[in-house]
């Protein structure tokens, strides 16, 4: 059952028609008819819960199709601190990353300390959707991986690959200092290298730690 037809079994069992869900959602009746015609497969999470509520029946119910429409119980109110249904929340992985000299973790605040982000463009873009948690966030401090990835961007992290797995720029640990950099294999061994030409590679020491594999990245450049 699609969402136009949850919707239509809902409102029915409500008495309610276009008009009164639209004001009770505080939407506007051309959103109502979009649910309903199935040009939206989706309804923001905000007015989810207001939807729900409004109808009667579960959220969980309403937005997934899983469960029982009746069921309230097992789908409480959404909360700003709850992931809308379709999403997955992304949290900080320990500090800000060094892209230069290292950078220990606590020494610099967070950008985004989390994220939710929609399932659909996690696969497109990694060709699965990973478990909660796997995924984290950090924060690249300084001017070596420019212009790749600037200082002040926001990279999220594949944390599973916690060793070399190709040349690729990764998340890494030396003498306990967190950078962003990349990993590249050469004839003597593997080599840590920068975007920036004027930082020069140099061979991948013993006590290498790999935290993660950076998998997407996020710009801060300044709009005027």
């Amino acid at each position: 059952m699609d969402l136009a037809s949850r919707l239509r079994l809902a409102m029915t069992r409500a008495n309610l028609t276009q008009l009164e869900l639209a004001k009770a959602a505080g939407v506007s009746a051309p959103s109502v008819n979009g649910w309903l015609s199935g040009r939206s497969q989706s309804i923001r999470s905000d007015v989810l819960v207001k939807t729900a509520r409004a109808l009667g029946v579960s959220t969980a119910w309403l937005a997934t199709g899983e469960g029982s429409i009746d069921d309230l119980s097992d789908a409480p109110p959404l909360s700003a601190r709850e992931t809308p249904p379709g999403y997955l929340r992304i949290e900080l992985l320990d500090g800000g990353a060094g892209m230069g000299i290292g950078v220990v973790n606590e020494d610099f605040p967070e950008v985004i300390r989390s994220m939710d982000y929609a399932e659909w463009d996690i696969r497109q873009r990694l060709g699965f959707l990973p478990k909660p948690g796997r995924l984290k966030l950090i924060t690249g401090r300084g001017p070596s991986m420019a212009p790749v990835i600037n200082n002040g961007d926001v990279v999220m992290v594949d944390t599973a690959i916690d060793y070399y797995d190709g040349d690729a720029i990764y998340v890494i640990s030396i003498g306990g200092e967190t950078q962003i950099k990349g990993l590249q294999r050469r004839a003597d061994g593997v080599y840590i290298v920068s975007a920036n030409p004027l930082f020069p590679p140099y061979a991948a020491p013993d006590d290498l730690h790999i935290a993660g594999k950076a998998v997407v990245q996020y710009s801060a450049k300044q709009i005027a």
